[in-house]
Formats: C-alpha cells, sequence, structure tokens
C-alpha cells in the first residue's frame, strides 16, 4: 500500500516518523562495532551493559518510540551450540532532551541471557527502530 512507502533514507510519507536502521558486530562481553554508513545513521553506539543486555544511543532525541525490530545472526562456525535470539527491550529518554536509548536483550531458549559467541564478523545484530519527531502524531 502506497502510503506507508519508505523512501531509501529512512522517512516515510507517514508525518514525523523516522525509521533508523542498524547493524553492528558483536564479540562476547564488549561494545558492539557499528557498520559503515548508510547503516547506524542517526545511531551514536550499541554498548555492552551486561552480559546479554546491548544499549541502543540515538544520535538525537525523540518525541516517542513507535517499534523495534532486532535480529541476532550468528556464525555458522558456532555450529549451533549457541541459542540466543534478541528481543527488544525498554525504551529511555524519549520526549526529553536527552539522546534516547533502546535496551536490545539477547536471550536462550529459556528466557536466560546470555552473551554471543567469541568475535566473529557472522556475529551482528541488525534491525530498524521506528521512532517520532512530533508530539502531533
Amino acid at each position: 500500500m502506497g502510503d506507508r512507502a519508505l523512501n531509501m533514507h529512512g522517512r516515510t510519507n507517514v508525518p514525523h516518523m523516522k525509521q533508523l536502521y542498524f547493524k553492528a558486530t558483536l564479540a562476547t562481553s564488549s561494545n558492539a562495532t557499528l557498520a559503515a554508513a548508510p547503516l547506524n545513521d542517526g545511531i551514536t553506539s550499541i554498548v555492552h551493559v551486561s552480559t546479554g543486555l546491548f544499549r541502543i544511543t540515538l544520535a538525537e532525541s525523540y518525541v516517542a518510540h513507535v517499534h523495534t525490530d532486532v535480529s541476532l545472526n550468528k556464525s555458522a562456525a558456532d555450529g549451533g551450540s549457541t541459542t540466543l535470539d534478541a528481543f527488544p527491550g525498554p525504551v529511555a529518554n524519549f520526549g526529553t532532551s536527552t539522546a534516547a536509548t533502546i535496551d536490545i536483550f539477547l536471550l536462550d531458549e529459556d528466557g536466560a541471557v546470555g552473551d554471543p559467541p567469541a568475535a566473529n564478523a557472522s556475529n551482528f545484530l541488525s534491525g530498524c527502530i521506528t521512532v517520532c519527531d512530533t508530539a502531533a502524531v
């Protein structure tokens, strides 16, 4: 349906909505490495906060968080020994002048948090964050 089409800069023709695409490689217990532009425009950092928890910091403040899609790609070298999946968690600082953050959890099939396997270019988080930049929506 044409009324929600995206252009290549992550903007929709729905007023005041913006989509921020991200991709970052992961390593056990360390901060993520952001991929080169045009991915990660609008993303300041993806930081390893604690076991199984990464925090995405946006470059700007936004009025509201609409939705986050996230996926975890794991290296074939892992051999399936790590059964983690990525899930969006709490958001903070939306509607303030502070840069907004979105937490991402890595959980196994039992709901326990876990870190990705050793550093490998095939271990990465990717996804899209949809935000609103005005209260008039």
